[in-house]
């Protein structure tokens, strides 16, 4: 019996084996119409399925229901020797010897004797071959099918769902964009407003719901460019108060006056007192403090210092002369309609200092609307200022230099000196908010127009969505044309040309003056400087020279007189340093007769 069993149950495994490849071929074909059914349905709706995790799941699916219907499928001993007595044509003898195996009649033992022996004739490989099975081509189709419409069959997105998904995607994608462009813009606009002493947030309880740095809350790019607009915007109504307001007035004010300050070029302080006139106070301070230290090393000799001293007074005179200076107080007055009694009035008024009378003394002028009484109030307001400051000025330079009349730095020179550089720095730091204020004007604007152009763009240009117009050219016919560009006459004028966004930034560049022609020129007040100009006097010699040698040449002048007015013009000629012209020698007259007989 161990023969017969020993084949039946390599019989056994052989028909499980073939019985799963059955198995497989026939899963694999229906998986494989399955997913070409998916794939068609996913190419034609738009659906998006996750194909790797699709692919991988009935792969496994597909081996896992082959392998249990196998396993479910399994035969019994005398199942198996069933299918071998048929396989091998034995008429049933291994299945009969199984079951009269535990017989002991004769019958019995000759029966399993009999199939013992047929049991080792039988070879499994000819018997039960390893063979692809019936399905397999079927499975094989299948599998081509779905790899041949995979990359053959298009998207025909019936249902319009790929078309909304890459729209959020891009969405998304913007959004984050967006959102990044707008925070590194809002980290430069930061840095510029606090230069100007300026913040958008009042304090840790301004938060704004509509911040751009915050996506969580706004789920779209159009919502972060309109909370970036609006926060632009509330910043531009600040900074434009603060650009046109009382500080801004007043150092233009302060720098209008200082213009009329001239410098003396005999002295230490004729750069100091240039870079006051200029309105360069940073400069200016750095000028004065390069002077106290000279002052208190005792670098500076005493010709300089009393040099010094009178470069100080003539500059407290001055500063004295332009604080006092109404004129073009006046003028304003006068310019905004004002009888010279009204303007005189009213100079009265600001001459008391007392902003209060002025303020009432201008708003009883009947005949200024309440703009211009605010503006002229502003305008008086800052002169007063800048002249209070040209006062505290004077005081501080007429402090150094009393202080200086010994040489050396005293108590009061070195107040008067601390005053000066508080001026300055007032004056200095006025000014740079002013800078930074219109900086971050520049930059505000500069992003308010890159923000503009992402608000409502489209690809046409209104007439019922007919395109933009072409470029000008000649028409071809008399017939009315679409616009101001394109053949045919026009219907109306020409579109407005959109003006162009830019920004200043002042830099200043150390750069070496060579000869060339001038590019520009400014009135500078200075001291007189005394000299001679040759240049109109060698002009008027050359003319003159020029005229006289072709009045002797003609003869115009007699005689006598011509060794004169040679020497006359030689003079001139060496004076100016210019080169006589060429003339031709004078023509001697023809000798009488008389005198050319006499010998």
């Amino acid at each position: 019996m161990d023969e017969i069993r020993r084949v039946v149950r390599g019989a056994g495994r052989r028909l499980a084996v073939l019985s799963f490849s059955r198995r497989l071929a026939v899963y694999l074909a229906a998986a494989a119409v399955g997913l070409l059914v998916a794939l068609l349905v996913e190419r034609a709706l738009g659906f998006s399925w996750p194909w790797r995790a699709i692919f991988t799941a009935a792969a496994l699916a597909t081996v896992a229901a082959a392998l249990v219907a196998t396993v479910l499928g399994l035969r019994d001993d005398l199942g198996v020797a069933k299918e071998l007595d048929t396989r091998a044509g034995l008429r049933e003898s291994l299945s009969t010897a199984l079951c009269v195996g535990s017989s002991e009649d004769p019958w019995s033992r000759a029966v399993v004797e009999t199939a013992r022996e047929r049991a080792r004739s039988i070879r499994l490989r000819e018997t039960l071959p390893f063979e692809p099975p019936r399905a397999w081509p079927m499975a094989v189709g299948s599998i081509a099918a779905l790899a041949l419409a995979w990359f053959v069959v298009p998207t025909f997105d019936l249902l319009r769902i790929i078309e909304k998904r890459d729209q959020e995607i891009r969405r998304e994608r913007e959004l984050v964009a967006t959102v990044a462009e707008i925070t590194e813009q809002n980290r430069k606009l930061d840095a510029m407003l606090e230069k100007a002493g300026l913040s958008l947030k009042d304090g840790p309880g301004d938060e704004s719901r509509d911040d751009p740095a915050r996506p969580e809350e706004l789920k779209n790019p159009e919502e972060v460019r309109r909370a970036a607009v609006k926060r632009l915007s509330d910043a531009a109504d600040r900074l434009g108060g603060m650009k046109d307001g009382e500080k801004s007035r007043q150092i233009e004010a302060l720098k209008e006056q200082l213009r009329h300050l001239r410098p003396t070029s005999d002295g230490p302080l004729h750069e100091f007192q240039r870079q006051v006139a200029r309105g360069n106070f940073d400069q200016a301070r750095r000028e004065l403090e390069e002077m106290a230290r000279a002052m208190a090393d005792g670098s500076m000799s005493d010709q300089d210092a009393e040099k010094a001293r009178k470069q100080l007074d003539e500059m407290a005179r001055q500063l004295d002369r332009l604080a006092q200076d109404k004129q073009r107080l006046e003028q304003d007055l006068l310019r905004q309609g004002l009888t010279p009694q009204q303007a005189s009035e009213l100079m009265k008024k600001a001459a008391a200092g007392d902003p209060n009378e002025l303020r009432q003394a201008i708003e009883e002028l009947r005949q200024l609307s309440p703009e211009q009484a605010e503006q002229l109030m502003n305008q008086a307001m800052a002169r007063m200022q800048a002249q209070r400051s040209m006062e505290r000025m004077s005081e501080a330079t007429r402090q150094m230099s009393e202080g200086m009349r010994d040489g050396q730095m005293g108590q009061q020179d070195a107040q008067g000196m601390q005053d000066m550089m508080g001026e300055l720095t007032a004056a200095e730091m006025m000014d740079g908010e002013i800078e930074a204020a219109r900086a971050a004007m520049g930059e505000i604007q500069a992003q308010l127009a890159r923000l503009g152009k992402g608000l409502g763009e489209g690809g046409l240009d209104g007439d019922m969505g007919q395109p933009g117009r072409t470029a000008w050219k000649e028409g071809e016919s008399r017939r009315a044309g679409l616009g101001s560009g394109g053949p045919g006459q026009g219907l109306g004028d020409g579109p407005e040309a959109a003006p162009t966004d830019y920004s200043i930034k002042k830099e200043k560049a150390n750069v070496t003056t060579r000869d060339g022609p001038l590019i520009g020129s400014r009135l500078v007040w200075g001291e007189q400087v005394i000299g001679e100009s040759r240049a109109a006097f060698s002009e008027a010699v050359d003319s003159s020279s020029r005229a006289a040698a072709e009045a002797l040449e003609t003869m115009q002048v007699p005689r006598p007189f011509h060794g004169a007015v040679k020497s006359y013009f030689g003079t001139l000629n060496n004076k100016a340093g210019a080169k006589s012209p060429p003339s031709s020698p004078a023509r001697e007259p023809a000798a009488d007769s008389t005198d050319a007989g006499t010998k």
